[in-house]
């Protein structure tokens, strides 16, 4: 039965530990310290670059499609918290700032799905809708925003649909269906 060539080189790695008289399991540990630099290397790479996560497996690309997913995914949920936590501190703000925070959170998550692939926007995906449906009632409700509200209604509506997500669905279209009254209509 053919070897793989890394599993050919990680033996012959430990035949010359054994020959060194090297610590046991210095092999697996110098294996691990260098796919955890590679790792971290590529990550930042893939990043700066919005790279999608590799389709090779092993031990760099698995960790490697981990790392770009979860940073992802972090960066998108601390995004959307403070914007949460602005209505819960009672921080008002211009109707263009409030669109200005939309626009750059939704352009974060659609770079972020956009390198992340579908996996990553479904994960992503429960996290924007209960914010912006929070943010969304908010600014409809109390602020008078309808235009704005309607804005993310109709954005959380199409990722909805994007990810299949039924309940999500049928709230996004009894919301994106209501009349949006205009400034004139006062």
């Amino acid at each position: 039965m053919p070897r793989c060539p890394t599993a050919r080189r990680t033996a012959g790695s430990r035949g010359r530990a054994l020959e060194l008289d090297a610590p046991l399991g210095a092999v697996d540990r110098a294996l691990r310290e260098v796919a955890a630099v590679v790792t971290a290397d590529l990550a930042r790479i893939a990043d700066a670059a919005q790279l999608g996560s590799p389709a090779s497996h092993g031990p760099i690309g698995d960790a490697l499609g981990r790392r770009l997913r979860h940073g992802r995914l972090d960066s998108l949920e601390a995004g959307f918290t403070r914007w949460l936590q602005r209505r819960h501190d009672g921080e008002h703000h211009a109707a263009i700032d409030e669109w200005r925070e939309f626009i750059a959170l939704q352009s974060a998550y659609l770079a972020a799905v956009a390198a992340g692939g579908t996996d990553l926007r479904r994960l992503a995906f429960p996290h924007a809708y209960s914010t912006g449906t929070s943010m969304a009632a908010w600014l409809w409700n109390a602020r008078s925003e309808y235009a704005l509200s309607h804005a993310i209604s109709k954005w959380l509506l199409d990722e909805a649909l994007a990810v299949g997500d039924a309940e999500a669905i049928e709230l996004g279209h009894r919301n994106v269906g209501l009349y949006v009254p205009t400034r004139n209509d006062k």
